[in-house]
């Protein structure tokens, strides 16, 4: 668990997201070695708030960071990732995403709703 370095949370359903069990990834009794990189949390606004109240200031090394719909970022320094909005739930904060290193590129789910203009 150790290579894990980024997880993208799609949104806050309990079937698809569990903030304590982040916490297995980066406790050192759930591995014979201990965690040198930080591991990155990224997720809606909504989903961070979560991960924060749930676990808090208790690991100094997570890096939870909020990501806004059709704002590209970059994850390992090589991917560009791009949250786009998940045909799924009501409201905002549900996130299928886009992922390419330039050469190829792959969705996380296929139930894209097209944007309004």
């Amino acid at each position: 668990m150790l290579d894990i370095n980024s997880i993208l949370i799609t949104h806050k359903h309990p079937d698809h997201f569990a903030p304590n069990e982040i916490l297995l990834l980066l406790m050192p009794k759930f591995s014979a070695t201990p965690r040198q990189n930080p591991l990155f949390v990224y997720g809606s606004e909504e989903v961070i708030d979560i991960v924060k109240s749930t676990i808090g200031n208790k690991i100094d090394f997570m890096k939870p960071a909020a990501c806004k719909m059709f704002v590209p970022f970059t994850v390992c320094g090589k991917y560009t990732v791009t949250p786009l909005k998940a045909n799924h739930g009501s409201g905002e904060g549900y996130y299928i995403y886009c992922i390419s290193d330039g050469t190829k590129t792959v969705f996380t789910d296929m139930t894209v709703t097209t944007p309004k203009t």
